[in-house]
């Protein structure tokens, strides 16, 4: 009958805290909550084992958190144009990461301040960190551009999103 025991050799969360886990302290497997380590910081597990006729052992295991591209910006020019004429420059420029993370991946999206989840895609994953696009007058100054910028392993930036405003094309005469 095997016993475990999981510890926190170093890292900045508390192990013994039941609410960062799903599995006991005294499991074979240790299971955190999404969200509970922190990017860029190392963590060093521990996990013990033993049986009743005395044999034991450890081993430790080495986390290390990735962390989302940082430093960049994300710029829409022109923010104000005509429906289905003006080409809009949406430009993610700037943004860093380790160099195993890479290469970066873009994505561009159209979506209401108020719901954030219900966003629209303006392309897919592209390793290109510039789209030109055309906008359809749908868009109103609730509306924004936004775009996430993600690393190899999946780890994404969000920057601040860009309002733009889209006017009706003018109607042709017959």
């Amino acid at each position: 009958n095997l016993q475990y025991s999981w510890q926190l050799l170093t890292g900045d969360i508390d192990l013994k805290d039941e609410s960062i886990r799903s599995t006991a302290l005294t499991s074979p497997n240790l299971v955190l909550m999404p969200g509970i380590l922190t990017p860029g910081q190392e963590y060093l597990l521990q996990l013990q084992a033993g049986c009743s006729q005395g044999n034991a052992g450890k081993a430790n295991v080495v986390l290390v958190v990735n962390k989302a591209p940082v430093g960049g910006s994300f710029v829409v020019s022109p923010t104000t144009g005509v429906a289905f004429d003006t080409k809009f420059t949406l430009s993610c420029s700037k943004w860093v990461d380790d160099i195993e993370d890479l290469p970066l991946q873009y994505s561009y999206h159209i979506g209401k301040a108020e719901n954030m989840q219900a966003l629209q895609p303006l392309s897919g994953v592209v390793i290109f960190n510039v789209l030109k696009v055309f906008l359809t007058p749908t868009v109103n100054a609730s509306d924004f551009l936004i775009a996430r910028v993600c690393d190899s392993l999946g780890a994404c930036a969000t920057p601040p999103s860009v309002s733009v405003q889209v006017a009706q094309p003018p109607s042709s005469v017959s």
